[in-house]
């Protein structure tokens, strides 16, 4: 179901913007809500940068993936050990943690990334270089040496473009992942965050298709009471609700991001280095 809208709206900033401003609304919200509505709403037009911000739904992003965390099976002997430790854990908790308990973890030391091209033929001549370089890495070698049946579980280790790591959880059974891990180490994969919200102001910028923004296109926010706060949400172009804010400081960013834009020609510049594929987004802080 479509969310967006068309308009000749007037926006503060030459093609980037964020939200408009607020105006009193004629809709009667007490139809379209599961809530109580006390006194009249305000109504504001945001873009899909700030529909993309507020959206509480899950988003995709490009990591790369640089390795694993290998989950051995216990055998007897070592079942036994970890019930020991696990019994002593209180007296034992200043200590090192042992090793032999703790999941394997194998990282490729192969760190090139591919450089971007719009020549397609050296894009490719540069993949199969790529592919071939790799065969070389410890980590295949580690990688073609385990057996599956002394493995339980094993989880995925990205990085992202400012060095971040984080796990990526793996499909499939465990000879299904170790072939994942050999067909895409050093590539980048899609991991699946809960939104673009990451927390405490910061918000991931990765999951927009900045390129195909497309400034004419507006969705409809609406603030309004309930008798006992004030409250937020986003309809569709059918009146219905796509989604209400979980939390209202997240108007006050897209307000400030507003702002921010107005007052500073070289934010805005970059915003739309992004949508003209001059520049790539990375994280917006606040």
């Amino acid at each position: 179901m479509s969310t967006t809208c068309k308009s000749n709206y007037t926006h503060n900033n030459n093609g980037v913007w964020v939200v408009s401003e607020g105006r009193t609304s004629d809709v009667d919200l007490s139809g379209v809500i599961d809530e109580k509505v006390d006194g009249p709403c305000k109504e504001y037009n945001i873009s899909e940068i700030g529909y993309y911000l507020l959206n509480p739904n899950s988003i995709e992003v490009k990591k790369k993936l640089i390795g694993g965390e290998i989950h051995y099976k216990l055998g007897a002997f070592q079942k036994i050990r970890k019930s020991f430790h696990q019994v002593l854990l209180p007296l034992l908790r200043r200590r090192k943690q042992n090793p032999a308990l703790s999941p394997e973890v194998i990282v490729s030391r192969y760190k090139m990334r591919m450089p971007s091209t719009r020549d397609r033929d050296l894009q490719s001549h540069l993949a199969k270089i790529y592919d071939h370089l790799k065969s070389y890495d410890s980590f295949s070698k580690k990688l073609g040496q385990l057996d599956p049946e002394d493995v339980f579980q094993i989880v995925g280790i990205c990085e992202d473009i400012g060095g971040n790591y984080s796990y990526l959880k793996l499909q499939g059974d465990i000879e299904e992942k170790i072939k994942y891990l050999a067909n895409s180490v050093a590539k980048d994969v899609g991991v699946v965050l809960n939104k673009a919200y990451v927390g405490e102001g910061l918000y991931e910028l990765r999951g927009f298709d900045f390129q195909s923004y497309d400034p004419a296109a507006f969705f409809r926010l609406f603030s309004y009471n309930n008798g006992k706060e004030r409250k937020a949400c986003v309809l569709t172009s059918q009146n219905q609700v796509a989604f209400y804010l979980a939390d209202n400081y997240l108007l006050k960013h897209i307000f400030l991001l507003e702002q921010s834009l107005r007052a500073n020609p070289s934010l805005c510049k970059a915003f739309e280095l992004c949508t003209e594929g001059e520049a790539n987004p990375v994280k917006l802080f606040f």
